[in-house]
């Protein structure tokens, strides 16, 4: 299956059976899940044990390049179904999403510098620090659980060879992003 040769077919892995399978939504589905509306174009993914999160994206027209919407779905590779949860708070799109085992999801970046984190158990979204600079598809990284670091380019559409780094405490009673620039030596 090529990437968007049928929007109504989904490319399901199973991880008990360890297979790829392709399993098709009648148009109905479709449009009641308001898959259609879902646009991969700049949206971000991350995954748990048994899920893969997949969360906004270009704007609902497709065309704006400042702003996102607020899409969230969970694919459950288990019983290989697509869930619509609760709308982002804001716009994401550019921006990337990290897994915390085994209750939480961080979104960060993208279009804005806020941070802001999912509860899988209660369903619900809370404020974090907004991050200091903007970055753009930052490639995130979890260690020891405490600490998330974010780091990337401030833009995607520009030639500057600044790279950010920034990491947030995730005990910390008083959330911050700490900032530490890298000039590229390349």
């Amino acid at each position: 299956l090529k990437p968007f040769d049928n929007p109504f077919k989904v490319l399901v892995f199973t991880p008990i059976e360890f297979n790829v399978s392709i399993k098709s939504y009648p148009g109905e589905t479709i449009e009641k899940l308001k898959l259609n509306k879902f646009s991969i174009n700049a949206s971000s993914y991350c995954n748990s044990p048994d899920n893969l999160y997949i969360s906004g994206g270009s704007g609902e027209d497709y065309s704006s390049l400042n702003s996102g919407n607020k899409h969230f779905w969970k694919i459950n590779s288990i019983k290989t179904n697509i869930e619509k949860l609760n709308d982002l708070p804001i716009d994401k799109q550019n921006h990337s999403m990290i897994y915390i085992p085994k209750r939480y999801i961080y979104f960060i970046g993208g279009n804005n510098k806020s941070t802001f984190f999912y509860d899988i158990f209660f369903s619900t979204f809370t404020s974090w620090a907004n991050t200091n600079k903007l970055i753009k598809k930052p490639c995130l990284v979890l260690v020891n659980n405490i600490f998330i670091y974010s780091f990337g380019t401030p833009d995607i559409n520009n030639n500057e060879n600044n790279f950010t780094f920034e990491r947030t405490n995730l005990k910390s009673k008083n959330p911050k992003w700490e900032l530490k620039e890298v000039k590229n030596q390349i």
